[in-house]
């Protein structure tokens, strides 16, 4: 019992500090209980987090990967994996994840979340963007069709990418 209020307070004391944009303080309190606790996704998923908006995209992919290999990450998780994948340019693995995504097996909130446009438009624009720079564009094309609002996205540079296919077809 008194392990999980421990537990409750880590998070607790995390939370805080990452909306504080205190990330050096609780990248150190997750890795102190990641220490201990190698298995405790909810600290990797932190970790995860703060890597990411260090902009530490290849230390942010390993614990987004781990997360999907202990199936504890969520339709976010995946997103934020696949942005930093596109930032690293691995565009292969953004369209083997979007692949992939359908065939998890989310909780009912995950899952309906993954039915919502929002969820459709992310992987469409992640598909575009990927097919555009693997050169196949008329996979990119219909990914950037396929998106139903671009309140979710980038407008911009979805017209941009569009307008490029259209010059290059």
């Amino acid at each position: 019992m008194i392990m999980f209020f421990k537990r409750i307070h880590f998070m607790f004391v995390i939370n805080r500090l990452i909306r504080s944009d205190d990330l050096t303080s609780a990248k150190i309190l997750c890795k102190k209980y990641i220490e201990r606790y190698p298995l405790a996704s909810i600290f990797h998923g932190y970790l995860a987090k703060i890597y990411f908006k260090q902009e530490d995209f290849s230390k942010a992919i390993e614990e987004y990967e781990f997360l999907i290999k202990q199936k504890r990450a969520g339709i976010q998780d995946y997103f934020d994996l696949m942005s930093s994948y596109l930032k690293l340019r691995n565009y292969s693995r953004i369209i083997s994840l979007s692949e992939d995504l359908p065939n998890v097996q989310f909780n009912v909130a995950e899952q309906y979340i993954l039915k919502h446009e929002y969820s459709r438009d992310n992987i469409n624009y992640y598909l575009g963007v990927s097919y555009y720079n693997l050169g196949d564009y008329k996979k990119s094309l219909q990914s950037f069709k396929n998106i139903t609002s671009l309140k979710f996205v980038k407008e911009y540079e979805v017209d941009k990418y569009i307008q490029n296919l259209k010059r290059s077809s």
